[in-house]
């Protein structure tokens, strides 16, 4: 029996279950996890702290621990590991891998023991390190990888520096990246993936680009929402729009995000690599830039 609302599974005396109804269970619980994951902000949760390994410079030594990727997937470490790293400087990552299925045969028998049919009946999750040098950062980003440490390398030393925890990002927009359309949008705004401040107005500057030239459009002010059910935010701009043809003009959004503070006192991760969302560089602060074309492009 399922409650269609939510897909969770509601069990009454005398029910026969089946794998199906207790996969169905687990699988809703996972979904309200990734969920609750999202709305704290991703990132580390804890232990994986980075050091050097004292008796090898080509390698960092990662202690067992937990993180939340930018999907709500758990990653999970669950033993002291190490990573070797190139000679160039570079971040170290960590990202979670197809999990290791364990059938009846694999596991010590018991009398409970199912008869091994090939079928799994453990699941181990497993985490995947990785050292990507600074020109490759963004398909670490883009493979769903959370970042631990910032490493530089110099001929006689290793700088760790190890990454802020749990960062909130910018999830959505009220325009979509490049688009185009048809006249000036009625609302204007930007949704983050956790509970926020109101950020100071001097960290948002809207221009309106035509060829080489650039204007400022007003901000006549910022309202913000903060959802305590979802754990999100909605920064909402009050723009003036400019007088006179917009046909073929660019609206560009920058908000400085090194100004933009979550609930943890940490600023956003705004970077808007390759224009993908969520944001973020894995580092806090940044700059989050967009755009929209308004009217007939020529």
């Amino acid at each position: 029996m399922t409650n269609f609302d939510t897909g969770r599974p509601i069990f009454v005396d005398g029910m026969l279950l089946t794998a199906k109804d207790l996969s169905l269970e687990q699988d809703c619980v996972s979904r309200r996890l990734k969920q609750l994951a999202l709305s704290l902000g991703w990132g580390v949760i804890d232990g994986m702290d980075v050091a050097k390994d004292p008796g090898d410079r080509g390698k960092l030594n990662v202690s067992a621990g937990h993180a939340i990727d930018s999907n709500g997937q758990e990653i999970v470490l669950d033993e002291n590991s190490e990573c070797s790293i190139d000679a160039e400087d570079g971040v170290l990552g960590v990202r979670s891998i197809a999990p290791k299925l364990l059938t009846a045969c694999n596991i010590a028998r018991m009398a409970t023991t199912p008869p091994d049919d090939g079928t799994p009946v453990r699941r181990i999750e497993q985490a995947e390190l990785r050292f990507f040098p600074r020109d490759k950062l963004d398909k670490a980003i883009i493979d769903g990888y959370v970042l631990l440490a910032d490493v530089e390398r110099s001929y006689q030393n290793i700088e760790i520096k190890a990454a802020s925890r749990g960062l909130t990002s910018i999830t959505r927009t009220s325009w979509q990246h490049g688009s185009v359309e048809d006249t000036w949008p009625r609302s204007w705004w930007i949704e983050f993936s956790s509970l926020i401040d109101l950020p100071p107005e001097h960290a948002l500057e809207v221009r309106v680009r035509s060829g080489n030239r650039d204007s400022i459009v007003p901000v006549s002010g910022l309202t913000l929402t903060n959802n305590l059910v979802t754990g999100g935010a909605m920064l909402c701009l009050d723009l003036q729009r400019p007088g006179g043809s917009m046909d073929g003009k660019t609206v560009v959004v920058r908000l400085a995000c090194d100004f933009v503070v979550d609930w943890k006192g940490q600023p956003v991760s705004g970077a808007y690599l390759k224009g993908r969302l969520p944001s973020g560089n894995w580092v806090a602060g940044g700059l989050f830039e967009s755009w929209v074309m308004i009217g007939k492009v020529s």
